[in-house]
C-alpha cells in the first residue's frame, strides 16, 4: 500500500493526528504551568498562615 498525499482522507487524517499531538502538548504544558502556580500560592498560604501564627 502506498502513501499517496494527494488523497484527501489521508491529508485529513494525517492533519487531525497532527492536530491531536498538538492539542495534547498545549495540555500538558499549560497542567504544568497551572500545578506549579498552584504548588506556588499554596506554598506562599501556607507561609503566611506559619508566620501569622507566629506573630
Amino acid at each position: 500500500m502506498t502513501v499517496r498525499f494527494d488523497d484527501p482522507r489521508i491529508l485529513i487524517r494525517f492533519g487531525a493526528l497532527h492536530l491531536s499531538i498538538a492539542l495534547f502538548t498545549l495540555l500538558r504544558d499549560t497542567w504544568i504551568v497551572v500545578s506549579g502556580g498552584l504548588k506556588a500560592v499554596t506554598g506562599f498560604g501556607l507561609g503566611l498562615l506559619l508566620l501569622g501564627s507566629k506573630c
